[in-house]
């Protein structure tokens, strides 16, 4: 037996409930979607009661270049041969080459990358190093917003995400996305950073006014300010292009969190690594 299938549907829900989320089986059973994946490949997911679905969710765009994709599936098999997780305290090679990679991407100066678990962390990483290299303490962000459920990633996110979890870190105002005027007015000199996520999707995924990141590129120059973009929805070509290739040349930042990177280039960096990007 493999390991897909060991269980009958009904028992992996209930355990799922008893052990894991409660909750989560509470809601997809009321709303009709107690689906619990079994075989997968490319487009399709089978229940393991046998439906057959379409996958139009992605995983928030994990699958991108499908389930299985069968490339990925080969090279993680060649891979295994030869290395394991690895030792985070020792040099890389792998994470060199990655990095050589990603960065051979990138726009401008930007040379150099560092690896995290998820976006949450990424997006309080970029926070740090914007008020330790600007020894400033505001971050200003956009109303609706979700970068995460870590520490600066709450105070950063919208009210209904931060609620319960109070008092959180001071430092952090919110304007509404998309209004130049309410950025131009909660910026000042104690500004460390602008964060905005390009297209926000917990806001409804809307579109900013044409020529914004253009006016709040130029803006936070003058302010001395650094602008954080995180590219949760528009990462790895999710627009049809490479991520901040989506924006005009005059918006790129020069502090760049690529939130997507934590999920789609989990399949997309062995390909990456093997010269196939």
């Amino acid at each position: 037996m493999g390991s897909v299938g060991r269980r009958r549907k009904d028992e992996v829900i209930k355990l799922f409930g008893e052990r894991v989320s409660p909750a989560k089986v509470r809601f997809f059973t009321a709303v009709g979607l107690d689906f619990v994946p079994g075989r997968r490949e490319g487009v399709w997911y089978w229940d393991l009661d046998g439906r057959k679905l379409m996958d139009c969710h992605c995983n928030g765009g994990v699958f991108n270049l499908g389930h299985r994709h069968p490339e990925i599936v080969r090279r993680l098999r060649e891979a295994v041969e030869e290395v394991d997780i690895g030792n985070h305290h020792l040099i890389s090679e792998h994470r060199a080459v990655l990095a050589e990679k990603l960065t051979d991407t990138m726009p401008g100066d930007i040379n150099r990358v560092v690896f995290g678990v998820g976006g949450g962390e990424a997006v309080d990483f970029a926070i740090k190093l914007a008020r330790g290299h600007t020894k400033r303490k505001k971050i200003v962000y956009a109303k609706g917003g979700y970068h995460g459920h870590t520490g600066f990633t709450l105070a950063a996110g919208d009210e209904k995400y931060r609620k319960p979890f109070e008092p959180l870190a001071p430092g952090f105002v919110e304007v509404p996305f998309g209004n130049f005027d309410s950025l131009e007015k909660a910026v000042d000199k104690d500004t460390a950073a602008v964060l905005f996520e390009t297209i926000p999707a917990t806001l409804g995924m809307p579109l900013p006014p044409p020529e914004f990141y253009k006016m709040v590129r130029e803006f936070c120059d003058e302010r001395g300010a650094l602008m954080i973009m995180d590219e949760v929805q528009t990462g790895l070509g999710r627009t049809g292009k490479m991520g901040y290739r989506a924006l005009p040349r005059h918006s790129r930042c020069n502090c760049h969190v690529e939130g997507t990177f934590r999920r789609s280039l989990s399949n997309f960096c062995n390909m990456l690594q093997r010269g196939l990007g």
